[in-house]
């Protein structure tokens, strides 16, 4: 089931949605499919794809009426239980984890931008959330907005995190950025390694940041492979290091200290501290090499997305995949994640979706939302 691509790009627009990057919020959609073929139609622009089968098992695409979003691209569990589903377009919804109705936020009530790219609580409890249109803080009253008059170096937000210091760090499509207390700082980072860097949007865009046990920070670039950044110097990693790709888009500790890596066009990769393993497509691990997330579990399993494929979950020894069959009804998965009731929740191109213990279910506007395992 690989997918054939073909795209036209028109400037700096992204065009397809069953991807990491996923469509603008402005433009929409529309897919017909034939035998082991589909068509997309973005605006103006046309992308044909097919398989060797049906198009994402028939679900991708086309949700159901009813769903949380067309496109859930990031889920968050707040201190209070409150469940944060960011969208593509339409802001973010709050699920209250009790028979209240689902509360979306969009720009109309404050929010930066309805495309939702990062969701976090920062140490002082207040939700941070990356959008389209800068950083958008919320206390539960009232939002306060950070755009590039505040220091951002770009108002297209793609990832934020604070580290154990307690240290503020966003990611945008020109670079990354340190929040000082009062705004933010660009910080460069040293010229990569990478020969020839080509990128699904920006090289200098910064597509995910995270910390290992030891403190290091950790960032994904699209185009200059990771930086390990130990609080005085950056170490680049690339292709030529073993990455299987240099346009990175998400990175994740695992409970062993292993460092993993998603990538565009090169699958998974897994550092150990001193050598790479891959899990891709060519060496017939994965079924596609675009990995849009990556989550490790309260047991230790590892979770990550491949387009087309659904998720796969690594228990140490093995994958198991799971797709249309095991009732996961999204093609192009952007979101992984756990609450604190040990429930997972998968959302993207097609809705959200909740772990059963074997398989997944659909969770629409109005539920179900206590199923699961």
């Amino acid at each position: 089931m690989k997918a054939l691509i073909t795209f036209f790009l028109l400037g700096f627009v992204l065009l397809f949605s069953a991807s990491c990057q996923q469509q603008s919020a402005a433009t929409s959609a529309t897919v017909t499919k034939s035998a082991g073929a589909c068509a997309t139609k973005i605006g103006p622009f046309s992308i044909n794809y097919s398989f060797e089968g049906k198009c994402g098992g028939d679900s991708a695409y086309a949700p159901p009426q009813g769903q949380v979003a067309e496109y859930v691209r990031r889920s968050y569990q707040d201190k209070n239980g409150s469940l944060w589903f960011g969208t593509n377009g339409e802001g973010i919804a709050r699920h209250n984890d009790d028979d209240t109705p689902l509360k979306y936020f969009t720009t109309k009530d404050g929010l930066g931008g309805n495309q939702i790219t990062a969701i976090m609580e920062d140490k002082d409890g207040k939700l941070l959330i990356g959008t389209d249109g800068g950083i958008t803080q919320y206390d539960g009253n009232k939002f306060i907005n950070y755009t590039k008059k505040d220091g951002l170096s770009h108002n297209h937000v793609w990832s934020l995190f604070q580290d154990s210091k307690g240290t503020l760090w966003a990611g945008t499509l020109s670079g990354l950025c340190r929040f000082d207390g009062k705004s933010f700082q660009p910080i460069a980072l040293p010229p990569s390694a990478a020969k020839n860097p080509s990128a699904t949007l920006s090289v200098n865009r910064i597509c995910a940041i995270s910390e290992d046990k030891a403190g290091n920070l950790w960032i994904a670039t699209d185009g200059f492979g990771a930086y390990k950044y130990d609080g005085a110097t950056f170490t680049n990693y690339t292709t030529a290091d073993g990455l299987s790709d240099n346009n990175v888009t998400c990175i994740k500790e695992d409970k062993k200290g292993n460092i993993w890596f998603g990538s565009m066009n090169g699958g998974v990769s897994v550092y150990d501290g001193k050598s790479f393993t891959s899990y891709s497509s060519s060496n017939k691990r994965i079924g596609n090499d675009e990995v849009c997330e990556i989550f490790t579990d309260s047991q230790g399993f590892v979770w990550f997305s491949s387009e087309g494929f659904g998720v796969y979950r690594y228990n140490g020894r093995e994958l198991e995949n799971f797709g249309v069959k095991q009732g996961l009804g999204v093609m192009a998965v952007q979101t992984i994640y756990e609450d604190r009731k040990g429930r997972l929740w998968v959302g993207g191109g097609g809705g959200l979706y909740l772990f059963t213990g074997d398989g997944f279910m659909n969770v629409k506007k109005d539920g179900p939302w206590n199923g699961g395992c």
